[in-house]
């Protein structure tokens, strides 16, 4: 390949060159030819070769799921229908009605996410896991790993290696928690009401929103849909206060929806019988 343009570009005139900006391109420069290296080839043949995205500083501000242009042309459209005095067409579940179809799905979802707790209680009763007690590192296996890469408090002290303590189930399955809403489109969470309202798992608040109806945690169903005018609410069918909490046992079907303390209750699992 170097051969064969050295002597294309040979063949030229003596003094003939090629100007680049201020660099002269002469009939002694040699050319090199780029080729595309073969991992790189292999590395995106497997999915799985492909590099994590960077981590973003704390300050940069996240993309939007919707792209901002598509959202700017949706509100002048509200906009001049509400000038109009059109009212906003809205669809379920934005106002306020249950989606049909969504209903066995959340109940699914919900089922899914107990047996998920569950099995997960006795595998880590089986499977050791190690959490590090200054940050976040998280290792399953008999002996927790000496990888230096830790970024907690006092890191420089320890070399940053972990310091490894038995795990939980919260180690695996990280808790994303939630406000739960009697009436989503009621009032909302304000900071000097915010110990009012219980939190519990995101999955189990999105599955009550959704159509699953559970005794401990209630939620206001509509038969009227919201109407709105623009950006503004003209008919959400008033504000209903939040029913008194549950008193006496919890009912069998709210039993197993969080991670707290679930762990220290579950019964290993059954060994096959060829090994008893």
């Amino acid at each position: 390949m170097k051969t064969v343009l050295l002597n294309s570009f040979r063949a030229l005139h003596p003094k003939y060159c090629f100007q680049f900006g201020r660099n002269k391109l002469s009939d002694k420069t040699i050319f090199h030819a780029s080729v595309r290296a073969a991992s790189n080839i292999k590395r995106s043949k497997y999915p799985q070769n492909v590099d994590l995205p960077p981590i973003l500083p704390k300050n940069k501000k996240k993309p939007y799921p919707i792209p901002l242009k598509t959202i700017q042309r949706a509100a002048r459209a509200d906009k001049k229908l509400a000038e109009k005095g059109i009212e906003k067409h809205l669809e379920p579940p934005k106002n306020g009605l249950l989606v049909p179809d969504l209903i066995p799905v959340a109940h699914e979802v919900l089922e899914a996410w107990k047996r998920l707790i569950k099995g997960l209680a006795q595998l880590i009763d089986i499977v050791p896991v190690y959490g590090c007690s200054h940050c976040t590192e998280v290792h399953v296996g008999p002996v927790g790993h000496l990888i230096q890469n830790c970024l907690g408090p006092s890191n420089v002290n320890r070399r940053s290696l972990h310091e490894w303590v038995r795990g939980s189930i919260d180690d695996v399955l990280n808790p994303t928690e939630s406000y739960h809403l009697f009436d989503p489109f009621g009032h909302r969470v304000k900071h000097d009401t915010r110990f009012r309202y219980d939190r519990i798992p995101a999955v189990v608040e999105l599955c009550i929103q959704a159509g699953v109806d559970l005794p401990l945690y209630p939620s206001r169903r509509r038969l009227v849909p919201i109407r709105m005018l623009g950006k503004k609410v003209i008919d959400r069918g008033g504000f209903v206060d939040d029913p008194e909490p549950l008193v006496g046992p919890i009912p069998p079907s709210c039993l197993g929806l969080d991670t707290h303390g679930i762990h220290r209750s579950a019964d290993p699992p059954a060994l096959p019988a060829s090994l008893v």
